[in-house]
C-alpha cells in the first residue's frame, strides 16, 4: 500500500503557481506626513520601489509584506488597494504608460506613472515614481 501511494505521489503532476510581476516602479519623490499635518520630503531609495505580484487571480503588495490587494480600473488608471486598509497603489495603464515615459521626466505628463500611498496609524508616506 505504501508503495502504491508513493508511486502515485511521485508521478502526479505538481501544481506550480505562476507568478507574474504586475508593477515594478522606480521612486522619484517621497513625502511623509504626520498626524499634525507636518509634511516632509524625503530622499527616495531603492527600498521605496513598488512591486505588486499576481499569483493566479490574486494580487499581493510584495514590498509591503505580501499584503493581499484588490484591483480596480477607471479610465487610464488602475488602482490596487490593500485589503487591510494599509494603503494603495495607483498606476497608469500600459497605453498611457508608454505615452508618459516617452515624455521628458520634467514634463508634467512624463513626471510620474504611479503613486504609492502607505498608511501607518495616523501618519502616511506617499511615493511617486516612473
Amino acid at each position: 500500500m505504501k508503495t502504491i501511494l508513493y508511486l502515485a505521489l511521485l508521478f502526479s503532476p505538481l501544481h506550480i503557481s505562476a507568478q507574474e510581476i504586475v508593477v515594478f516602479g522606480i521612486p522619484n519623490k517621497v513625502i511623509a506626513m504626520d498626524q499634525f499635518g507636518n509634511r516632509k520630503e524625503l530622499p527616495s531609495s531603492p527600498e521605496d520601489s513598488v512591486k505588486i505580484t499576481k499569483i493566479e487571480n490574486n494580487y499581493y503588495w510584495e514590498n509591503r509584506n505580501n499584503t493581499p490587494m484588490t484591483r480596480t480600473e477607471s479610465t487610464i488608471y488602475i488602482t490596487y488597494t490593500a485589503i487591510d486598509g494599509s494603503g494603495y497603489v495607483t498606476i497608469v495603464n500600459d497605453t498611457a504608460r508608454e505615452l508618459f515615459l516617452a515624455q521628458p521626466s520634467g514634463n508634467v505628463i512624463g513626471r510620474y506613472t504611479y503613486v504609492e500611498h502607505i498608511i501607518s496609524g495616523l501618519t502616511s508616506r506617499t511615493i511617486y515614481g516612473r
